[in-house]
Protein backbone atom coordinates (compact mmCIF):
# COMPACT_ATOMS: atom_id res chain seq x y z
CA UNK A 1 0.00 0.00 0.00
CA UNK A 2 1.21 3.50 -0.84
CA UNK A 3 1.68 5.49 2.39
CA UNK A 4 0.98 9.22 2.33
CA UNK A 5 3.04 11.02 4.98
CA UNK A 6 1.70 13.90 7.04
CA UNK A 7 4.66 16.02 6.01
CA UNK A 8 8.08 15.63 4.44
CA UNK A 9 10.77 17.82 2.85
CA UNK A 10 10.72 18.16 -0.93
CA UNK A 11 13.24 19.48 -3.43
CA UNK A 12 12.68 20.03 -7.14
CA UNK A 13 15.29 19.00 -9.66
CA UNK A 14 16.10 22.67 -10.20
CA UNK A 15 16.62 23.18 -6.46
CA UNK A 16 18.84 20.10 -6.25
CA UNK A 17 21.00 21.35 -9.13
CA UNK A 18 21.31 24.80 -7.56
CA UNK A 19 22.26 23.32 -4.19
CA UNK A 20 24.85 21.01 -5.73
CA UNK A 21 26.39 24.02 -7.45
CA UNK A 22 26.47 25.89 -4.14
CA UNK A 23 28.11 22.93 -2.39
CA UNK A 24 30.89 22.86 -4.97
CA UNK A 25 31.37 26.60 -4.50
CA UNK A 26 31.63 26.16 -0.72
CA UNK A 27 34.11 23.31 -0.97
CA UNK A 28 36.24 25.29 -3.39
CA UNK A 29 36.15 28.34 -1.11
CA UNK A 30 37.28 26.34 1.96
CA UNK A 31 34.88 28.52 3.99
CA UNK A 32 32.55 26.07 5.78
CA UNK A 33 30.97 28.41 8.34
CA UNK A 34 29.86 32.05 8.49
CA UNK A 35 30.52 32.77 4.85
CA UNK A 36 28.65 34.33 1.96
CA UNK A 37 25.67 31.95 2.02
CA UNK A 38 24.98 32.69 5.68
CA UNK A 39 25.12 36.39 4.87
CA UNK A 40 22.93 35.97 1.79
CA UNK A 41 20.23 34.07 3.69
CA UNK A 42 20.25 36.65 6.48
CA UNK A 43 19.89 39.50 3.99
CA UNK A 44 17.11 37.71 2.12
CA UNK A 45 15.05 37.18 5.28
CA UNK A 46 15.63 40.75 6.42
CA UNK A 47 14.54 42.17 3.07
CA UNK A 48 11.39 40.04 2.82
CA UNK A 49 10.25 40.79 6.37
CA UNK A 50 11.29 44.46 6.37
CA UNK A 51 13.76 44.00 9.19
CA UNK A 52 16.96 46.00 9.50
CA UNK A 53 18.88 43.08 10.98
CA UNK A 54 19.12 39.30 10.82
CA UNK A 55 21.27 36.55 12.31
CA UNK A 56 21.45 32.86 11.44
CA UNK A 57 22.15 30.35 14.21
CA UNK A 58 22.19 26.56 14.36
CA UNK A 59 18.57 26.20 15.53
CA UNK A 60 15.52 28.15 16.60
CA UNK A 61 16.03 26.79 20.13
CA UNK A 62 19.56 28.18 20.31
CA UNK A 63 18.21 31.44 18.94
CA UNK A 64 15.62 31.63 21.71
CA UNK A 65 18.16 30.78 24.43
CA UNK A 66 20.54 33.52 23.32
CA UNK A 67 17.72 36.01 22.84
CA UNK A 68 16.49 35.34 26.35
CA UNK A 69 20.03 35.71 27.69
CA UNK A 70 20.31 39.08 25.99
CA UNK A 71 16.93 40.20 27.30
CA UNK A 72 17.93 39.19 30.84
CA UNK A 73 15.15 36.66 31.29
CA UNK A 74 16.94 35.11 34.28
CA UNK A 75 15.53 37.86 36.48
CA UNK A 76 11.88 36.90 35.98
CA UNK A 77 9.11 34.71 34.62
CA UNK A 78 8.37 34.37 30.92
CA UNK A 79 4.82 33.72 29.73
CA UNK A 80 4.63 30.92 27.14
CA UNK A 81 1.48 29.25 25.75
CA UNK A 82 1.22 25.65 26.94
CA UNK A 83 -0.24 24.67 23.55
CA UNK A 84 3.22 24.77 22.09
CA UNK A 85 6.36 22.72 21.43
CA UNK A 86 8.39 21.93 24.53
CA UNK A 87 11.57 23.49 23.09
CA UNK A 88 10.21 26.99 23.75
CA UNK A 89 9.72 26.31 27.46
CA UNK A 90 13.09 24.56 27.58
CA UNK A 91 14.77 27.63 26.08
CA UNK A 92 13.37 29.75 28.91
CA UNK A 93 14.69 27.32 31.52
CA UNK A 94 18.09 26.96 29.80
CA UNK A 95 18.49 30.74 29.79
CA UNK A 96 17.93 30.89 33.54
CA UNK A 97 14.37 32.16 33.48
CA UNK A 98 11.23 30.49 34.78
CA UNK A 99 8.45 29.56 32.40
CA UNK A 100 4.89 30.62 33.24
CA UNK A 101 2.53 28.59 31.06
CA UNK A 102 -0.67 30.24 29.87
CA UNK A 103 -3.87 28.79 28.47
CA UNK A 104 -5.56 29.39 25.11
CA UNK A 105 -9.05 30.70 24.45
CA UNK A 106 -11.85 28.15 24.28
CA UNK A 107 -11.72 26.15 21.01
CA UNK A 108 -8.83 28.28 19.74
CA UNK A 109 -5.12 27.73 19.26
CA UNK A 110 -4.03 30.97 20.86
CA UNK A 111 -4.16 32.89 24.13
CA UNK A 112 -6.12 36.11 24.22
CA UNK A 113 -5.08 38.95 26.51
CA UNK A 114 -7.28 37.38 29.20
CA UNK A 115 -5.11 34.24 29.31
CA UNK A 116 -1.90 36.31 29.29
CA UNK A 117 -3.09 38.29 32.31
CA UNK A 118 -4.06 35.09 34.14
CA UNK A 119 -0.48 33.81 33.77
CA UNK A 120 1.36 36.97 34.79
CA UNK A 121 2.66 37.86 38.23
CA UNK A 122 4.90 40.47 39.84
CA UNK A 123 7.98 38.74 38.38
CA UNK A 124 6.80 38.62 34.76
CA UNK A 125 9.53 39.85 32.45
CA UNK A 126 8.37 38.96 28.94
CA UNK A 127 6.09 37.01 26.63
CA UNK A 128 6.82 34.54 23.84
CA UNK A 129 3.99 34.39 21.31
CA UNK A 130 3.84 31.74 18.59
CA UNK A 131 2.46 31.32 15.10
CA UNK A 132 0.78 27.94 14.78
CA UNK A 133 0.53 25.94 11.54
CA UNK A 134 1.08 29.04 9.41
CA UNK A 135 -1.34 31.44 11.11
CA UNK A 136 -0.82 34.33 13.58
CA UNK A 137 -2.54 34.85 16.89
CA UNK A 138 -5.63 36.99 16.17
CA UNK A 139 -5.12 38.73 19.53
CA UNK A 140 -1.51 39.60 18.70
CA UNK A 141 -1.87 43.40 18.53
CA UNK A 142 -3.82 43.63 21.77
CA UNK A 143 -1.28 41.49 23.63
CA UNK A 144 1.67 43.46 22.22
CA UNK A 145 0.09 46.77 23.27
CA UNK A 146 -0.43 45.42 26.78
CA UNK A 147 3.17 44.18 26.91
CA UNK A 148 4.46 47.61 25.94
CA UNK A 149 2.40 49.21 28.71
CA UNK A 150 3.88 46.75 31.21
CA UNK A 151 7.42 47.03 29.80
CA UNK A 152 7.54 43.30 28.96
CA UNK A 153 9.72 42.11 26.11
CA UNK A 154 8.00 40.25 23.26
CA UNK A 155 9.49 37.47 21.14
CA UNK A 156 7.48 36.09 18.23
CA UNK A 157 8.23 32.46 17.36
CA UNK A 158 7.35 32.14 13.68
CA UNK A 159 8.76 28.66 13.17
CA UNK A 160 5.48 27.62 11.53
CA UNK A 161 4.95 30.63 9.29
CA UNK A 162 7.67 31.25 6.70
CA UNK A 163 6.12 33.52 4.10
CA UNK A 164 3.37 34.99 6.30
CA UNK A 165 3.79 38.70 5.69
CA UNK A 166 0.68 40.31 7.17
CA UNK A 167 1.34 43.53 9.13
CA UNK A 168 5.13 43.34 8.78
CA UNK A 169 5.51 47.10 8.22
CA UNK A 170 5.61 48.04 11.91
CA UNK A 171 6.25 44.62 13.48
CA UNK A 172 9.79 45.30 14.68
CA UNK A 173 8.75 48.58 16.27
CA UNK A 174 6.36 46.52 18.42
CA UNK A 175 8.38 43.39 19.31
CA UNK A 176 11.98 42.65 20.24
CA UNK A 177 12.63 39.80 17.82
CA UNK A 178 11.06 37.26 15.47
CA UNK A 179 12.45 33.72 15.25
CA UNK A 180 12.18 31.14 12.44
CA UNK A 181 13.10 27.46 12.56
CA UNK A 182 14.71 25.91 9.49
CA UNK A 183 14.10 22.32 10.69
CA UNK A 184 13.72 19.67 7.94
CA UNK A 185 9.91 19.59 7.96
CA UNK A 186 9.37 23.36 7.99
CA UNK A 187 8.00 25.34 5.03
CA UNK A 188 11.56 26.51 4.36
CA UNK A 189 14.40 24.28 5.49
CA UNK A 190 18.15 24.51 5.67
CA UNK A 191 18.33 21.05 7.33
CA UNK A 192 19.22 22.74 10.61
CA UNK A 193 19.22 26.38 11.51
CA UNK A 194 17.35 29.29 13.01
CA UNK A 195 16.89 32.85 11.79
CA UNK A 196 16.40 35.85 14.10
CA UNK A 197 15.07 39.16 12.80
CA UNK A 198 15.12 42.40 14.76
CA UNK A 199 15.53 46.14 14.31
CA UNK A 200 17.66 46.17 17.47
CA UNK A 201 21.18 46.47 16.08
CA UNK A 202 22.83 45.71 19.42
CA UNK A 203 20.76 42.52 19.77
CA UNK A 204 21.72 41.28 16.29
CA UNK A 205 25.39 42.09 16.90
CA UNK A 206 25.23 40.21 20.20
CA UNK A 207 23.79 37.11 18.48
CA UNK A 208 26.45 37.20 15.77
CA UNK A 209 29.15 37.37 18.42
CA UNK A 210 27.65 34.87 20.88
CA UNK A 211 27.02 32.29 18.13
CA UNK A 212 30.80 32.11 17.59
CA UNK A 213 32.10 31.81 21.16
CA UNK A 214 31.65 35.49 21.99
CA UNK A 215 34.19 36.65 19.44
CA UNK A 216 34.55 40.32 18.63
CA UNK A 217 37.00 40.90 15.78
CA UNK A 218 38.44 37.39 16.03
CA UNK A 219 38.56 34.30 18.25
CA UNK A 220 41.53 35.97 19.96
CA UNK A 221 39.22 38.83 20.94
CA UNK A 222 36.26 37.23 22.75
CA UNK A 223 34.52 39.80 24.92
CA UNK A 224 31.24 38.04 25.86
CA UNK A 225 29.95 34.63 26.84
CA UNK A 226 29.18 32.55 23.75
CA UNK A 227 29.43 29.12 22.19
CA UNK A 228 29.31 27.14 18.97
CA UNK A 229 25.83 28.20 17.92
CA UNK A 230 26.65 28.92 14.28
CA UNK A 231 25.20 27.03 11.33
CA UNK A 232 27.28 25.66 8.47
CA UNK A 233 27.58 27.18 5.03
CA UNK A 234 26.07 23.97 3.63
CA UNK A 235 22.94 24.56 5.72
CA UNK A 236 22.81 28.20 4.67
CA UNK A 237 23.28 27.29 1.00
CA UNK A 238 20.27 24.97 1.15
CA UNK A 239 18.30 27.70 2.90
CA UNK A 240 19.15 30.13 0.10
CA UNK A 241 17.91 27.67 -2.52
CA UNK A 242 14.62 27.13 -0.68
CA UNK A 243 14.16 30.83 0.03
CA UNK A 244 14.41 31.61 -3.68
CA UNK A 245 11.27 29.48 -4.22
CA UNK A 246 9.22 30.79 -1.31
CA UNK A 247 6.39 32.24 -3.42
CA UNK A 248 5.89 28.99 -5.31
CA UNK A 249 6.13 26.95 -2.11
CA UNK A 250 3.38 28.96 -0.37
CA UNK A 251 1.15 29.02 -3.46
CA UNK A 252 1.29 25.22 -3.72
CA UNK A 253 0.34 24.76 -0.06
CA UNK A 254 -2.57 27.18 -0.33
CA UNK A 255 -3.87 25.36 -3.41
CA UNK A 256 -3.90 22.03 -1.55
CA UNK A 257 -5.60 23.66 1.46
CA UNK A 258 -8.30 25.17 -0.74
CA UNK A 259 -9.11 21.72 -2.13
CA UNK A 260 -9.31 20.28 1.38
CA UNK A 261 -11.47 23.17 2.62
CA UNK A 262 -14.18 22.44 0.07
CA UNK A 263 -14.71 18.95 1.50
CA UNK A 264 -13.97 19.53 5.20
CA UNK A 265 -16.71 22.17 5.31
CA UNK A 266 -19.26 19.43 4.59
CA UNK A 267 -18.34 17.19 7.55
CA UNK A 268 -20.56 17.18 10.64
CA UNK A 269 -18.72 17.97 13.87
CA UNK A 270 -15.46 18.84 12.11
CA UNK A 271 -14.09 22.24 11.12
CA UNK A 272 -10.95 23.64 9.58
CA UNK A 273 -9.25 25.54 12.39
CA UNK A 274 -7.72 28.37 10.31
CA UNK A 275 -9.51 31.68 10.91
CA UNK A 276 -7.28 34.19 9.13
CA UNK A 277 -4.49 34.36 6.57
CA UNK A 278 -2.32 31.22 6.67
CA UNK A 279 0.64 29.75 4.80
CA UNK A 280 -0.44 26.23 5.85
CA UNK A 281 2.57 24.70 7.53
CA UNK A 282 -0.04 22.20 8.70
CA UNK A 283 -3.64 21.59 7.67
CA UNK A 284 -5.53 21.06 10.91
CA UNK A 285 -9.07 19.99 11.57
CA UNK A 286 -10.84 20.35 14.90
CA UNK A 287 -13.05 17.43 15.90
CA UNK A 288 -16.03 17.63 18.22
CA UNK A 289 -14.44 15.18 20.68
CA UNK A 290 -11.46 12.88 21.22
CA UNK A 291 -13.32 9.79 20.03
CA UNK A 292 -14.18 11.37 16.69
CA UNK A 293 -10.52 12.31 16.22
CA UNK A 294 -9.35 8.77 16.96
CA UNK A 295 -11.96 7.32 14.60
CA UNK A 296 -10.83 9.62 11.79
CA UNK A 297 -7.16 8.86 12.50
CA UNK A 298 -7.81 5.10 12.32
CA UNK A 299 -9.96 5.47 9.20
CA UNK A 300 -7.24 7.48 7.45
CA UNK A 301 -4.53 5.02 8.46
CA UNK A 302 -6.54 2.15 6.99
CA UNK A 303 -6.42 4.04 3.70
CA UNK A 304 -2.65 4.51 3.92
CA UNK A 305 -2.88 8.14 5.03
CA UNK A 306 -0.83 9.25 8.02
CA UNK A 307 -2.16 12.06 10.21
CA UNK A 308 -0.47 14.09 12.91
CA UNK A 309 -0.98 15.59 16.34
CA UNK A 310 -0.73 19.30 17.05
CA UNK A 311 1.04 19.94 20.37
CA UNK A 312 -0.61 16.97 22.03
CA UNK A 313 0.10 16.82 24.91
CA UNK A 314 0.48 20.51 25.79
CA UNK A 315 3.72 21.45 27.56
CA UNK A 316 2.26 21.28 31.07
CA UNK A 317 1.34 17.62 30.55
CA UNK A 318 4.88 16.68 29.48
CA UNK A 319 6.69 14.83 32.32
CA UNK A 320 9.25 17.61 32.70
CA UNK A 321 6.61 20.28 33.40
CA UNK A 322 3.84 18.34 35.12
CA UNK A 323 2.67 20.03 38.30
CA UNK A 324 4.35 23.35 37.50
CA UNK A 325 1.28 25.13 36.11
CA UNK A 326 0.29 28.32 37.94
CA UNK A 327 -3.14 28.86 36.39
CA UNK A 328 -5.90 26.86 34.73
CA UNK A 329 -4.90 25.33 31.41
CA UNK A 330 -8.18 23.50 30.79
CA UNK A 331 -8.74 24.93 27.30
CA UNK A 332 -5.35 23.64 26.14
CA UNK A 333 -6.14 20.23 27.61
CA UNK A 334 -9.50 20.22 25.83
CA UNK A 335 -8.45 21.26 22.34
CA UNK A 336 -5.10 19.45 21.93
CA UNK A 337 -6.56 15.90 21.75
CA UNK A 338 -9.25 17.06 19.31
CA UNK A 339 -6.84 18.43 16.71
CA UNK A 340 -5.74 16.34 13.75
CA UNK A 341 -3.30 17.33 11.01
CA UNK A 342 -3.96 16.04 7.50
CA UNK A 343 -1.12 15.57 4.98
CA UNK A 344 0.09 18.77 3.36
CA UNK A 345 3.55 19.36 1.91
CA UNK A 346 5.21 20.52 -1.24
CA UNK A 347 5.63 17.85 -3.86
CA UNK A 348 2.47 15.94 -3.00
CA UNK A 349 1.50 14.07 -6.13
CA UNK A 350 -1.91 14.79 -7.69
CA UNK A 351 -2.82 11.17 -6.98
CA UNK A 352 -1.96 11.50 -3.28
CA UNK A 353 -3.93 14.72 -3.00
CA UNK A 354 -6.93 13.10 -4.66
CA UNK A 355 -6.67 10.10 -2.32
CA UNK A 356 -6.73 12.38 0.72
CA UNK A 357 -9.70 14.30 -0.69
CA UNK A 358 -11.61 11.08 -1.36
CA UNK A 359 -10.88 9.96 2.20
CA UNK A 360 -12.13 13.29 3.58
CA UNK A 361 -15.38 12.78 1.69
CA UNK A 362 -15.91 9.52 3.56
CA UNK A 363 -15.40 10.91 7.07
CA UNK A 364 -19.03 11.95 7.48
CA UNK A 365 -20.13 8.33 7.11
CA UNK A 366 -18.05 7.09 10.06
Amino acid sequence: MNIINTTQPFFTETQKAEFNKNVQDILDSKRLILGKYTTQLEKSFAALYLSSGAAMLNSATSSLILLLKYLNSSSGNIIVPSLNFISVANAVEFSGGEVSLCDVSKDELYPSLTQIIEAEDLNTKGIILIDIAGERNPYFSEIVQYAKEKSYFIILDSSHSHGLLANQESLYDEIDAQVFSMYPTKILTSATGGIVLSNNEKLINYLKSARHHGSNKSLEDCDKLGGGFYSSELDAALGVVMFNSISEIIAERKLIADMYNAEVSKISGVSAIVKSESVYYKYQILCSNKDQRENIKTYMLDKGILTGAVYNPPIHLQPLYKGKEKCSLKNSEDIAPRLLALPIYNGMSPNDIENVIEAIKGIDSL
